[in-house]
């Protein structure tokens, strides 16, 4: 049975390194995706999630163990992103589908045809979200792609609860204006 976050967290603050390269190796990839969905540069992405994991280690004290690591971990890079967005501008390169980092949809029992469905829905999709405006794209993330609550968010982005629940309602306004033909 796998250790917990809570604990490996709680060991690491002992000083056990083993402890915090766990939770490393367990949550690279999702900083790592969050940071590039946020920043659009891929080399601006790697900086962001390296210094959010370094940030992690140099603030694990903070960590509070009666909320979920991965939302501490992921309101901390989306933190560092944000002082990254602002220091390099905003330069897009082409836009990653979400979920799969190469943009392929898997999935053994669909033939080709299906295959190429999906793939084409997770790339309007993308698109979708990367034509968010940059007040909606962050919360829209945060919340739809790693799972965080309203106050997590808050904390996360620095906006009030009540401005965090509008930033979603546009973007999903906004989301189902520029996918409605696929409703149906």
């Amino acid at each position: 049975m796998p250790v917990s976050d809570e604990r490996l967290a709680q060991q690491a603050l002992r000083g056990e390194p083993d402890a915090f390269d766990a939770l490393v190796r367990r949550y690279y990839p999702r900083v790592l995706s969050l940071c590039r969905k946020l920043l659009n540069r891929r080399e601006v992405a790697h900086d962001a999630a390296q210094e959010a994991v370094l940030r992690a280690y140099r603030k694990l004290h903070l960590y509070d163990p009666s909320r979920r690591f991965s939302a501490w971990l992921m309101t901390l890079t989306a933190r560092v992103c944000v002082s990254h967005g602002q220091r390099e501008g905003r330069e897009a390169e082409p836009w990653e589908a979400i979920g799969e980092s190469d943009g392929s949809v898997r999935d053994d029992a669909d033939g080709p045809v299906e295959t190429t469905e999906k793939a084409e829905v997770a790339r309007r999709v993308a698109d979708a979200v990367r034509s968010l405006p940059d007040l909606y794209k962050p919360v829209c993330l945060l919340r739809h792609v790693e799972g965080l609550s309203y106050p997590e968010i808050a904390e996360a982005t620095g906006l009030p609860i009540g401005t965090v629940k509008i930033h979603l309602f546009r973007a999903k306004k906004h989301l189902r204006a520029a996918l409605e033909d696929l409703a149906g």
